[in-house]
């Protein structure tokens, strides 16, 4: 499922070897594709731990999730 996800996106951000060869133009669009890769990363980071609250959820019942919360503010 992840994998079919991420088509069309890296695994990697990798810099080109010749960085110091672009002119201003060309860093400035390196930028952007990374800053989008970036955004759609943190995005699905985000969808999936929502995901994974919601079959969580779906197993265990809300009264994990108080039992959960409870303990780590007993923790603190």
């Amino acid at each position: 499922m992840v994998a079919e996800a991420c088509i069309g996106h890296d695994r990697s951000m990798p810099l080109p070897a010749d960085l110091d060869q672009l002119d201003a133009d060309a860093l400035r669009r390196l930028l952007i594709k990374q800053e989008r890769e970036l955004v759609w990363r943190q995005t699905k980071i985000e969808r999936l731990t929502h995901e994974l609250a919601l079959h969580k959820r779906h197993r265990f019942g809300v009264k994990a999730e108080r039992l959960s919360r409870f303990c780590s503010h007993i923790s603190i």
